[in-house]
């Protein structure tokens, strides 16, 4: 099955540097999350409100079950307001970028329910091409959360360890025929989650159950141009486990956002 890269380098933009679209809020609570990703492949509670525009695109090689090098590539936006109702992101990825084809499209509804904790509901891979990709529509519900008391030793303003729990089904619950071939079984867990702290400044150290199998990697938004064009790079392996796939492999992914 495909792993959505797309996915993975947007994450990145909206699990860490939170902080950073709330500065011109007059809100009051202690810690966020800081610059750099929170997840590798899973998505988070976290998402893009009104002002906002995202874009990315990264790579996993090999891909799953074959010797060749994946890319991807997307965009999006945020329109409504997470901490006065509701947040919503809509986006679109194009799921082969040797061929500049087969577009999928996602959307996710956000709400900052407290501090440093957000929940969302959404869905990845929508309205694709099943001709041409194996990966499954997929719907999700998860929440986030900066832990308090626990400030970086960077910004004040931001906390050192980041939770991200969630369930859903799709790219969360089924194995591709290739893992059910090869005797693995038909299901994942349904459930994913994600843990990352900051072993430097809006660097997270990550580890992630993605309802197939274990990820771990390393994301930084140390390259930000400014506060208003976050900027995160994340490199991870991912599939450590035998539980699905055949074997590790490598993901690598920018992405970027325009903060109005």
């Amino acid at each position: 099955m495909k792993k959505s890269t797309f996915l993975a380098v947007i994450i990145a933009v909206f699990s860490g540097g939170v902080s950073n679209m709330l500065h011109a809020d007059p809100i009051t609570a202690p810690l966020w999350p800081n610059a750099g990703s929170t997840s590798i492949f899973t998505p988070t509670g976290w998402g893009a409100s009104f002002g906002i525009v995202y874009f990315g695109g990264g790579a996993t090689t090999p891909q799953v079950y074959s010797t060749r090098t994946d890319a991807d590539s997307g965009a999006g936006f945020g329109l409504g307001n997470p901490l006065k109702n509701l947040g919503l992101e809509l986006s679109v990825a194009m799921m082969d970028v040797s061929k500049r084809d087969n577009f999928s499209y996602g959307f996710k509804i956000h709400r900052i329910i407290g501090d440093g904790t957000s929940i969302g509901f959404g869905g990845v891979n929508l309205f694709h091409d099943k001709k041409k990709s194996d990966a499954d529509e997929s719907y999700y519900v998860a929440i986030s959360h900066a832990v308090q008391g626990l400030p970086s030793g960077y910004n004040p303003e931001e906390s050192k360890l980041h939770l991200n729990l969630g369930v859903g089904n799709g790219m969360f619950s089924k194995m591709s025929p290739y893992d059910t071939r090869a005797g693995k079984g038909r299901h994942g867990t349904y459930v994913f989650g994600s843990t990352a702290y900051e072993i430097y400044n809006a660097t997270n150290a990550i580890v992630e159950w993605s309802g197939m199998n274990l990820n771990a990697g390393i994301s930084t938004g140390l390259f930000s141009l400014s506060k208003n064009i976050p900027v995160t790079v994340t490199i991870a392996a991912a599939d450590l486990t035998k539980y699905t796939a055949d074997g590790v492999r490598l993901t690598y992914g920018v992405s970027g956002a325009i903060l109005f």
